[in-house]
């Protein structure tokens, strides 16, 4: 064990059992790493738990493409933690309006095929700066979650993605 990693006196510990029976040896050094892993996670070393709480969103087509700008936004929206869903959401908000719409969140597996389409209902008349649609909770599969917005039958442009995984 290297001593620039243990804890103070795990050194001392092994260095003193190597006349000890060999399962007390094992038992002191197995000591010494739990005390050493302790010490990184509580200092910030180790890498952080998966979360899959995530959100994305992209361009849907208003504005002035022309000169890069939009005014409008699709977004997703996945809560969570690992690969057990508590809520999703599609969301569209900016300028303009929008009329007789519907969202859809499909999600992929880690090989790109569609396993399942959560559908929000279908919303006539028209809304103006925003517009969304709450799932609820699930499992998902390691891959991506995709929000659509369809408006008076055909699926609107900029489809925001976020990636899931353990």
């Amino acid at each position: 064990m290297s001593v620039m990693l243990s804890p103070p006196g795990c050194a001392r510990m092994v260095a003193a059992s190597s006349t000890s029976t060999v399962l007390g040896w094992r038992r002191r050094r197995l000591l010494c790493v739990a005390l050493a892993a302790t010490a990184l996670v509580s200092i910030g070393i180790a890498p952080p738990a998966a979360h899959a709480t995530a959100s994305g969103c992209t361009a849907s087509g208003f504005g002035l493409p022309k000169f890069g700008l939009s005014s409008a936004y699709t977004c997703v929206y996945v809560y969570g933690s690992g690969l057990n869903v508590s809520s999703s959401r599609a969301e569209w908000s900016g300028g303009g309006a929008i009329a007789n719409y519907q969202f859809m969140i499909r999600w992929y597996d880690r090989y790109n095929r569609l396993y399942w389409t959560s559908v929000g209902p279908y919303n006539s008349g028209t809304r103006y700066g925003g517009a969304w649609a709450t799932f609820g909770p699930g499992r998902a599969l390691a891959g991506r979650a995709c929000a659509e917005l369809y408006q008076s039958g055909s699926r609107r442009s900029g489809v925001p993605c976020v990636s899931i995984y353990p």
